[in-house]
């Protein structure tokens, strides 16, 4: 737990990041990882706070409801919505899961998802309001302050 943690508060120093995107920890853990998710949980989230990285913790449901459109998408239909949105594979499930997470981000703070070409990701209304509005708890996500940028700018909560 003690290396990962260095190494995600190394990366995460090195780059400069100003946010870091967690996918909440969510559903049944079975056998060693109903014990060591939570921990290494913990363990990442003390090292930003250490490193002065602010994160935010997205829900599993409305990651996969920004990403595809359904809050109980399976993995494949979230890889199938990167190549089908992104024009991007990946060899791990995880890495697409990260990716979706870094550009929730982005979508937050206004940046928007730039694909090359001069194309930028659009997604309907309702998979962006799965990063405002809480699938499961019916309540308002809240995205921290960056710096001084503050989550969705210009636009009103409905």
């Amino acid at each position: 737990l003690e290396w990962l943690a260095d190494c995600i508060g190394l990366a995460a120093r090195e780059q400069g990041v100003d946010l870091a995107v967690i996918e909440g920890l969510g559903g049944v853990y079975k056998g060693e990882a109903a014990r060591t998710m939570p921990m290494l949980h913990g363990a990442i989230r003390l090292e930003l706070r250490r490193c002065k990285v602010p994160y935010m913790l997205l829900s599993p449901s409305s990651l996969k409801k920004f990403a595809t459109g359904n809050g109980s998408a399976d993995k494949t239909a979230m890889a199938l919505a990167a190549l089908k949105r992104l024009g991007r594979e990946y060899r791990t499930s995880d890495e697409c899961d990260a990716d979706w997470l870094r550009i929730a981000g982005r979508f937050a703070y206004g940046y928007g998802e730039h694909l090359g070409g001069g194309r930028v990701l659009q997604l309907p209304q309702d998979q962006l309001r799965a990063l405002r509005w809480s699938i499961t708890k019916r309540e308002e996500i809240i995205w921290p302050v960056v710096g001084s940028h503050r989550p969705w700018p210009g636009v009103e909560l409905r």
